[in-house]
């Protein structure tokens, strides 16, 4: 079977980096010596790679803000017998979406800072996926111990380690940005930009491709190989991330277009 995932990255790489470098932010900002009676000034702040990801950050804490919403309606709907989804329900659901947290983490990043703003949106896309039981049923009341029942209670458990971290990983990787220099961002057709658009596929494969319902958060970076190679069945691959094939192409507007070859 081929399981095929698109990942568009089109908005990242078009950041540059910005400001001098020095202190820590962590560090005061000196103040400059004001002659009697003038006011005291400051210096700026000293930019950061926060600066840069700043759209991240906030498309993460308002998925997070989604998320919990959510949660509250599905966890109001089950009761000891049977579990409901009404509409509102469904809607809120449906308006779940990680693209936006996707498409603001840019190429360039070094590797621990990657992992870290990673490891936030594999704990996003782990608790959106958790939902994914209850999509695929079409009734909107469920015995709770039915098999699609027990299924979607499943699902929801394998949200519930995500969403137990996320906010401590937010913070660890907000942190680290502001104590990280301003990036040198990568081109939107870079090889580093793809990469970031293959590990986000990859995350997303995971956590719902071969019938997958949440549950993977990416503690680490796995590694990718570039070697593209060419198979009579399903055609052209670049090279492969832990193990699996992939097949990476960019389309000006578009960014890059992921295939993984899984299941």
């Amino acid at each position: 079977m081929t399981a095929v995932l698109v990942t568009s990255l089109a908005a990242c790489g078009h950041t540059t980096a910005s400001g001098p470098g020095g202190a820590s932010p962590s560090s005061p900002a000196p103040a400059t010596e004001a002659s009697p009676g003038a006011p005291a000034t400051t210096s700026p702040p000293r930019a950061t790679a926060a600066d840069q990801l700043t759209g991240f950050f906030a498309a993460a804490a308002a998925a997070d803000v989604r998320l919990k919403h959510a949660a509250v309606l599905v966890n109001s709907g089950i009761g000891s017998t049977t579990m409901s989804f009404p509409p509102a329900t469904r809607a809120a659901l449906d308006q779940l979406d990680t693209t936006a947290a996707a498409r603001a983490i840019p190429g360039g990043m070094p590797a621990e800072l990657l992992r870290r703003v990673l490891l936030v949106y594999s704990d996003l896309e782990s608790r959106t996926c958790a939902f994914n039981g209850i999509l695929r049923q079409t009734h909107s009341t469920v015995p709770v111990n039915s098999e699609e029942g027990r299924e979607i209670l499943s699902c929801l458990h394998n949200g519930a380690p995500a969403a137990a971290r996320f906010g401590a990983d937010l913070a660890a990787a907000r942190s680290l940005a502001q104590e990280t220099q301003p990036l040198a961002v990568a081109a939107a057709d870079s090889r580093a930009a793809a990469e970031v658009a293959i590990r986000i596929a990859a995350i997303n494969g995971v956590n719902s491709g071969c019938d997958s319902c949440g549950g993977f958060v990416s503690t680490s970076l796995w590694p990718i190989s570039w070697q593209p190679a060419y198979d009579p069945v399903s055609g052209r691959s670049d090279g492969t991330i832990n193990g699996v094939r992939f097949r990476a192409d960019y389309r000006a507007g578009h960014g890059w277009q992921v295939v993984l070859w899984a299941c």
